[in-house]
């Protein structure tokens, strides 16, 4: 069972980042047109502690810098997008 829990855990690691990554681009585009993407902010949405735990995580499990690519461009995202809400 632990191996099987393990398994799954580098999957969603290994696939999760490019979802996120996909869902951001779609929200970016969507609100450039001022169309409301309420559905995909909530279904694609991240704050900024679950991406620093899945960067240090595939730190540790020694992924690539292809799988930490889109983890980088969601972080900057989330933090851009913060620092545009509140200013």
């Amino acid at each position: 069972m632990t191996k099987t829990l393990y398994k799954i855990y580098l999957l969603i690691l290994k696939y999760l980042p490019i979802i996120l990554a996909g869902f951001l681009i779609i929200h970016l585009i969507l609100a450039y047109f001022n169309i409301s993407a309420e559905i995909i902010a909530t279904i694609g949405g991240i704050s900024i502690l679950p991406l620093i735990f899945m960067i240090v995580s595939s730190f540790m499990l020694k992924f690539c810098i292809t799988h930490r690519l889109p983890l980088y461009y969601c972080l900057i995202d989330v933090c851009f997008g913060t620092i545009d809400y509140y200013t």
